[in-house]
């Protein structure tokens, strides 16, 4: 389900825009109006899906951004846009103004440091941590107290959460009958188990071996090319989370079998590392929805180098959370491709 962004008329009479070239007319309304612009004005996109929408070259796109801050209009830090009074145009009720406070709370504390030196106007939103893909606060509570506060598989009472007893994936849904309490160990084995039990299968990542050079290639019908950036980006996102007045997650189930499948392999490699808390681990969510949702590659893609990392003796190394995965997704792709079709020219796919 796309948002909807209205653009007044009189914004060409502006005296501002006004006074735009034709580039900077385009650019800024383009800030205003793509699939990642937030309500809070404050949202993540690169250079490089900037530069591939508008046909702008990224030196050309960087030109335009310094004059826009120079202008104390629009301001790119670290990766987000924010576009200085978007949030004063938004309809004033409260259902909006909910809408700008979770959005604000999901940006990252070295952004909005930044963005507070340039707007004074701007407070520090209440942080919020979602846990339990789905399940509203007042749900999470009532399971709480039904299963005692406790896991109901090994009886711990630290690191709880809500667990779908048939994911969402499979078709189950948010029905007190299937939620149940399970503490964040129980939870991360039962799906590492219904990935063995499934997604290897799919994948014919049993051939893995200890280094990747002497396996065989799962799936050898994938595809690592990229798909477009502007193909289905937002498809993966909640669809009951589009409109302004609902919660707003960032994340799938799949982002989170994802990130658990990532993080076992760790542990795996590395028992020493320490668990992460549950704000870790929802930032770790929402990071691996970004790989899909803003920098344009599909599910299957991911799990491949997720494989292949974690497979890899040197990757192995240097891919320990999520963020590393993202930051190195290109490169390891780049790596994988030239590994296998080194020792697969044949399949169909991996060619460059």
């Amino acid at each position: 389900m796309s948002k909807k962004r209205y653009v007044d008329t009189k914004f060409w009479d502006d005296e501002y825009i006004v006074n735009l070239d034709p580039s900077e007319k385009l650019l800024f309304l383009y800030f205003l109006t793509n699939p990642l612009t937030d309500i809070c004005g404050i949202y993540e996109i690169t250079l490089r899906r900037i530069s591939f929408d508008t046909g702008f070259d990224k030196d050309m796109v960087i030109k335009i951004l310094e004059r826009f801050a120079a202008d104390k209009k629009i301001y790119y830090i670290d990766g987000y846009v924010y576009i200085k009074n978007f949030s004063k145009h938004q309809a004033d009720n409260m259902s909006v103004q909910r809408g700008i406070e979770r959005s604000m709370a999901d940006i990252p504390s070295k952004v909005f440091e930044q963005i507070k030196k340039i707007d004074e106007r701007i407070k520090d939103p209440e942080r919020v941590e979602i846990r339990g893909y789905g399940v509203k606060e007042y749900v999470r509570k009532k399971i709480l107290d039904r299963d005692g506060s406790k896991c109901v598989l090994c009886g711990s009472e630290e690191n709880l959460e809500i667990d779908h007893i048939k994911p969402i994936r499979e078709g189950g849904d948010n029905s007190n009958d299937n939620l149940r309490v399970l503490c964040r160990k129980c939870n991360q084995e039962r799906n590492r188990e219904y990935y063995d039990k499934y997604k290897r299968k799919e994948t014919n990542c049993d051939s893995l071996s200890e280094t990747a050079t002497d396996c065989d290639i799962p799936n050898s019908n994938l595809n690592l090319t990229k798909p477009k950036l502007n193909s289905n980006l937002n498809s993966n996102l909640n669809s009951n989370a589009e409109s302004e007045d609902q919660e707003i997650l960032k994340y799938t189930p799949r982002d989170k079998e994802l990130t658990d499948i990532l993080l076992s392999k760790v542990r795996e490699n590395y028992p020493f590392l320490r668990t992460k808390t549950d704000a870790q681990l929802v930032s770790d969510y929402e990071e691996m929805n970004k790989l899909s949702r803003i920098d344009g590659y599909t599910y299957e893609q991911i799990e491949f180098i997720i494989n292949f990392s974690q497979h890899d003796n040197f990757w192995k190394q240097n891919i320990r959370s999520v963020t590393k995965l993202r930051k190195q997704f290109e490169e390891l792709i780049v790596k994988a491709k030239s590994k296998y079709t080194a020792k697969r020219k044949q399949i169909i796919g991996l060619n460059t």
